[in-house]
């Protein structure tokens, strides 16, 4: 199984602070922040794993772009790594499964795990990884520690702690 865990943590400061409310109010403030942040960083994913400008027949036409042998990848450089859509298996296995965490000290009470995990094609992990033959595109990291991706989870975490407190100036960025 092909995973990748988002907790709290950048929002820590401000959800300790609220912690003040009470248990019960807290976990779902923290819940409510986490399924936002998650649901920015699934769609970030998303767009990044179902590229549509090139078919199989044209990516062996540019003699595969992906391929170990020139080095680097010659098709949509930069990350977050781009994946073209075929039949669409490895965006269908996208998903993010929302639990209760072991919470403890310091430690987070909601967990989102955003990944392959519904029924991922065999050739996920040959993407993620790469092969002998092609090289790795870990989409899943990448997109999540992409600034513009952290940014737009900040902001739904911002839109999401904003009316629950009276004033947004403590989770500004």
């Amino acid at each position: 199984m092909i995973k990748m865990k988002v907790r709290r943590h950048s929002v820590s400061s401000t959800l300790k602070n609220l912690r003040k409310l009470g248990t019960d109010e807290y976990h779902e403030i923290e819940k409510e922040v986490l399924t936002a942040m998650a649901e920015v960083l699934e769609g970030a994913i998303r767009s990044n794993i179902s590229l549509r400008d090139h078919t199989i027949q044209d990516l062996q036409a540019l003699d595969y772009p992906y391929a170990k042998r020139h080095g680097s990848i010659k098709l949509h450089k930069g990350l977050p790594p781009k994946v073209h859509i075929q039949q669409g298996a490895l965006e269908r296995s996208l998903t993010t499964v929302m639990r209760r965490g072991r919470g403890g000290v310091g430690g987070s009470h909601a967990v989102a795990r955003i990944g392959f995990l519904n029924n991922p094609p065999k050739y996920a992990a040959y993407v993620l990884w790469g092969t002998e033959k092609m090289l790795p595109r870990q989409v899943l990291v990448w997109t999540a520690l992409h600034t513009k991706t952290k940014r737009q989870m900040f902001r739904a975490a911002v839109n999401v702690l904003g009316p629950k407190l009276r004033t947004q100036a403590s989770v500004r960025m």
